[in-house]
């Protein structure tokens, strides 16, 4: 009787076991958003899977081994037949082990390189043919123009000669191009794959992980799930090309983002979200402790540094995880980032979807460009270099801000500089300098030193300078000229400084005075010259010796 029973109790055991396994799936999964912060990314992932009602199981392999184990969260569109019962973050025992794709990698090398092997040999033997019958047409002029008295060849066989000779060498130069172009084409694809192998073999890509998600189903048909989750390993930081022309007074500033990403999987054709969103400083504000102060105890710090233990609070991550900007985007044929500003941050969601392999490499994608009318003017300081320095005074008037960032400068299509964009909130004005203005050519020169030791003046050594300074405008439009100069200025009572003439009249600025400051401000037609003179006397002890004096 017991013997029965302890079968019928394995039976059931059996069939519970089989059923188990009936509704246990395993799904496949495709990356098809990311949203980047500036140390980690959000990436979104889409299950599919057709299921009859009951309870299911589903395994989703094949995911990185860096993902943040609390931050996976599961999520569905029109899933009214079904409900989620349950998420979790197991092992995946049944990843491909690193051995097995060093090896899927090594042989993709393999065959680039055999396909770049044969590539060689049939340029090689193309190089000979173009020879040849260059060697051919040499010959057969020579033949031609050696036999001519006696044989005169028609226009026919003169056109005949041409047309081979220049059909084959196009036909030629035509394939060789083409293998040129596919041999550079196979030289990034092996850089890809020696700088992914090379992660493999030094161990820095590890067994996956996989989400276990419990579903419970009413209604059968056909679902779909957005698994995301948070990883480190991926930053991102602006950058720009500012340009600027002179026939215009309109800047415009290219908006583009540096992303990398190094989480282990590679991110392909994927719909980006740049974000300035900081999920590293969490959603609370730091408390402020009581600040005490007491007599120096030694004997309370003698256990050293590792006595002490640091607490912080854990990091809020479901607002970034649930807050985020649709996943799909829509085509343009200028890629353009749709704005979405928060309270706290903003988001810079890409029109087009972009690849991103996983590797140290950074990939440069455009965010938006925009343009700005600017307030134009060169700044001359021609004590220190005969040149006009173009500089725009820009106010944003677009609605998201100008995150700080390296700029690559530009003028008339022509590289001038790399320079740094600061923050620059909505209507926030803003410098950007545009390097030299060839079109004013400027000029300084001193017209006269005087030195005087005579006797009239005592022990007293009296220098007089004057200087003169030409701008002229050979640009095609006006311009607004700032000429700044100066005279030294005295830090010694027995040191006296004194203007003596100035021509026209500075546009002095409050603070210039106290610092020798000469400034003019000349609006200069096309065409039109400029001249500014100054003369200033330095009276100090004939056995004083002042250093700085030119």
């Amino acid at each position: 009787m017991r013997r029965c029973f302890l079968i019928l109790m394995g039976v059931l055991l059996l069939s519970t076991t089989l059923r188990a396994q009936d509704n246990l799936i395993i799904a496949n999964s495709k990356i098809k958003a990311v949203t980047v912060f500036t140390d980690r990314a959000l990436v979104t992932r889409s299950v599919e899977a057709t299921l009859e009602p009951g309870s299911f199981r589903i395994q989703v392999p094949g995911l990185p081994s860096g993902l943040i184990d609390n931050s996976i969260r599961v999520s569905s569109k029109g899933m009214a037949g079904a409900k989620i019962s349950g998420v979790k973050v197991e092992k995946d025992l049944s990843a491909e082990s690193s051995s097995d794709r060093i090896k899927e990698i090594e042989s993709h090398i393999a065959a680039l390189d055999q396909r770049n092997i044969e590539l060689t040999d049939r340029s090689a033997v193309l190089k000979q043919e173009g020879e040849f019958i260059k060697a051919l047409s040499q010959k057969t002029s020579e033949s031609i123009a050696k036999n001519l008295p006696a044989e005169r060849p028609s226009v026919a066989d003169w056109t005949g000669m041409v047309k081979f000779v220049d059909d084959n060498l196009n036909k030629i130069n035509k394939e060789m191009r083409a293998i040129e172009s596919e041999q550079r084409d196979i030289a990034a694809q092996r850089g890809v794959l020696a700088s992914k192998l090379g992660d493999y073999q030094a161990g820095n890509i590890k067994a996956g992980k996989m989400a276990v998600i419990d579903l419970i189903v009413e209604k059968g048909g056909s679902y779909s799930l957005d698994l995301a989750y948070m990883i480190y390993g991926a930053s991102w930081h602006p950058v720009y090309d500012i340009r600027a022309w002179s026939d215009t007074n309109e800047v415009e500033v290219i908006f583009m983002a540096q992303v990398n990403q190094q989480t282990g999987e590679d991110w392909d054709n994927v719909s980006l979200i740049l974000s300035t969103a900081r999920p590293s400083e969490g959603a609370n504000p730091p408390v402020l402790a009581a600040w005490y102060l007491n007599t120096y105890d030694q004997s309370r710090f003698r256990g050293g540094l590792q006595d002490i233990i640091v607490t912080a609070e854990k990091k809020d991550i479901d607002k970034y995880i649930t807050a985020q900007v649709p996943m799909e985007q829509a085509a343009s044929q200028y890629s353009s980032a749709e704005v979405v500003q928060t309270a706290i941050s903003t988001s810079f969601a890409l029109e087009k979807k972009e690849t991103i392999p996983s590797n140290k490499e950074f990939k440069k994608v455009p965010v938006k460009a925009v343009s700005f009318m600017a307030e134009t003017e060169n700044y001359i300081v021609p004590r220190l270099s005969e040149a006009a320095y173009l500089k725009a005074s820009v106010k944003s008037n677009v609605d998201f801000p100008l995150l700080a960032g390296e700029a690559n400068v530009f003028f008339d299509n022509n590289f001038v500089s790399t320079s740094r964009l600061p923050n620059v909130l909505t209507d926030e004005k803003f410098d950007l300098f545009f390097g030299i203005n060839e079109g004013i050519r400027v000029k300084r020169e001193l017209v006269k030193k005087f030195i005087d030791d005579a006797g009239l003046t005592g022990n007293k050594r009296q220098i007089e300078y004057e200087y003169k300074i030409n701008a002229e405008n050979y640009t095609k439009s006006a311009q607004k000229i700032i000429v700044l100069d100066q005279i030294p200025v005295s830090q010694n009572d027995d040191i006296d400084v004194k203007l003596l003439s100035i021509k026209p009249e500075p546009d002095s600025e409050p603070d210039d005075k106290a610092k020798g400051f000469l400034r003019w401000v000349t609006n200069m037609n096309k065409g039109d010259k400029s001249e500014y003179t100054f003369k200033y006397q330095v009276k100090y002890p004939g056995d004083m010796v002042i250093g700085g004096l030119e």
